[in-house]
């Protein structure tokens, strides 16, 4: 079989390979790919491979065919992943256990190859995407009404939406990714995890309230599935209500205390909340099983920053450059520009991507510029997980006011989230002037009424 042409979804049959490139839904449920030059076959999976009519071949000979595609087909993508199998064993698959998957041999290697594929998901490298992407579509292959292999797939597709970003999220991909998971809650309605992505999926496209109420409908079905917690607290933190998100990312991370990504949007919401002490006890963490982790060595840098602990943080600075994936020159930037680094820090700041000068994250890299900041402020927006960064970080404190500042909140319907953090901020600061020992951002869920 051809896996390098399936993984670049040139062709397919029906519950075989799906990528978020072209494909399409036939009647039935069945999930098809939509070639650019018409429809993929089963013939087109095959090195040279021409299938005699039917009639022509006896059923030993079909069934030995089929025995051979399927079976190769696992095992080529048994060795590939680096996940272990004893690494965080409740891996987004919680409440998997609370019902039954599938029944016999087959349903057990389904579930088997789902597990692997949430622990190379929950890597958060683009290596580790693939991998997830391979393991999924293997379940599909055995045991395409195994809906909970959907949602991993949607999952995947939406972590490359989000890398890939370019302004106001991308809107197509985020579209394909729902419609996939509406055609697999049609087939199991009662499925937390599809629910969950599909609200996480419409957070993506800036479809708040759809995502709110998939995400709630989620948490109804199963309390206990992490992901769905996770998820809510990434909105909470939109909605400007960070004391309340604290609480459900401390959840996600009780149901689930091996997953990285759950761990560290819990050390980003902590140090937006000017808890950099514990920000980084939980970046640490992370680092200490996955020491390439992209995301835990950004916020590592600026937790470092904020603790005036400014030789480790510029040498972390240093090796995000040298990495320079994404928004790893950002949090470089600010970093070496705070030490006084200036030749670096210009060198690092030419170093970001022109997909992040579309986004909030590009702003905060001017940290102190506060002209070039308004200048650029009406269209610098990527996806709603950033709006938290323009509520909590003192950078913007200046320009607050300002009616540009104020334009972007306008126009991500961000207005009322916006003055319930600076509320939020306001009651912790008078609590640090009443002496709060732990620090200001201690009380903030209190306040919050979490």
């Amino acid at each position: 079989m051809d896996f390098e042409r399936l993984d670049k979804g040139q062709a397919n049959c029906a519950g075989i390979l799906m990528t978020p490139r072209g494909w399409g839904f036939r009647p039935g449920g069945f999930f098809r790919l939509v070639c650019r030059g018409g429809d993929g076959d089963f013939a087109s999976l095959m090195s040279g491979y021409s299938p005699p009519p039917v009639r022509a071949a006896p059923f030993w000979a079909w069934s030995l065919f089929a025995a051979v595609v399927f079976g190769g087909g696992y095992f080529a993508l048994r060795p590939q992943t680096r996940a272990t199998e004893d690494s965080s064993p409740n891996a987004h698959v919680d409440s998997q256990g609370a019902k039954p998957l599938l029944g016999g041999p087959v349903g057990s290697e389904a579930a088997r190859l789902y597990v692997r594929g949430r622990q190379a998901w929950d890597l958060e490298t683009p290596a580790g995407l693939d991998e997830a992407e391979k393991y999924f579509n293997a379940v599909i292959a055995i045991a395409p009404e195994f809906s909970r292999a959907y949602a991993g797939l949607a999952d995947v597709w939406h972590e490359r939406a989000r890398a890939s970003n370019d302004g106001r999220g991308e809107p197509l991909s985020f579209s394909l990714i729902a419609s996939l998971l509406q055609e697999a809650i049609a087939r199991d309605p009662e499925l937390a995890e599809t629910r969950a992505s599909l609200g996480n999926a419409y957070a993506g496209a800036w479809r708040l309230e759809e995502a709110k109420r998939e995400l709630d409908a989620a948490v109804r079905l199963d309390p206990s599935y992490a992901s769905a917690h996770h998820w809510i607290a990434r909105l909470l933190e939109t909605d400007g209500l960070l004391g309340p998100a604290l609480a459900s990312y401390r959840r996600a991370k009780a149901l689930d205390p091996g997953s990285s990504r759950i761990a560290v949007d819990y050390a980003r919401a902590l140090f937006l909340a000017g808890r950099p002490a514990e920000s980084l006890a939980e970046v640490d963490r992370v680092l200490v099983s996955q020491t390439d982790q992209r995301e835990a060595r950004q916020w590592r840098a600026w937790a470092l920053m904020e603790l005036g602990r400014m030789p480790d943080a510029v040498a972390e600075a240093r090796r995000l450059v040298v990495a320079g994936v994404l928004l790893d020159p950002v949090f470089a930037t600010v970093v070496l520009d705070r030490a006084r680094l200036r030749a670096e820090a210009d060198e690092a700041f030419r170093r970001i991507p022109v997909s992040v000068k579309s986004t909030v994250a590009y702003l905060v890299a001017m940290e102190g510029r506060r002209d070039d900041i308004i200048a650029l402020m009406a269209p610098a927006i990527g996806q709603p997980a950033e709006l938290p960064l323009l509520y909590y970080l003192p950078a913007f404190d200046p320009i607050r006011g300002h009616p540009r500042f104020r334009e972007i909140l306008r126009g991500a319907d961000a207005t009322s989230a916006h003055r319930r953090a600076q509320e939020e901020r306001a009651a912790w600061r008078k609590a640090k002037e009443r002496g709060a020992s732990a620090g200001p951002q201690m009380v903030s869920c209190e306040i919050a009424g979490a």
